[in-house]
């Protein structure tokens, strides 16, 4: 617990969008943080992909904010796959991270 306010990680969780029953965020369109996912999605990932997910109307994420600010990273940082990155639950069950994925190959 002491970590947790000594890094004042409780700030993400002021005024943040909706949490699901997994603890992932739910990022929608209305959402500032929507157009940041968006960007940071396009640095790594096909213009289907970013299509599907805007079609779809919104992401799951693990965390607030992406973690290169919302464009691309400046490190070379490996590109991830849409399953595996931010964006995706663990593939122990459906989801429609996976099924939009699938759909946009």
């Amino acid at each position: 617990m002491i970590p947790y306010l000594r890094e004042k990680s409780f700030v993400d969780f002021v005024g943040a969008p909706e949490i699901d029953r997994e603890g992932y965020f739910v990022i929608r369109p209305e959402r500032e943080e929507w157009a940041a996912w968006i960007a940071s999605c396009r640095s790594r990932y096909s213009e289907k992909i970013i299509v599907g997910m805007i079609e779809r109307g919104f992401m799951l994420t693990r965390s607030r904010w992406p973690e290169d600010g919302g464009g691309a990273s400046s490190d070379g940082a490996k590109r991830e796959s849409p399953r595996s990155g931010p964006l995706s639950r663990p593939s122990r069950r459906a989801e429609p991270m996976a099924k939009g994925a699938q759909d946009a190959r």
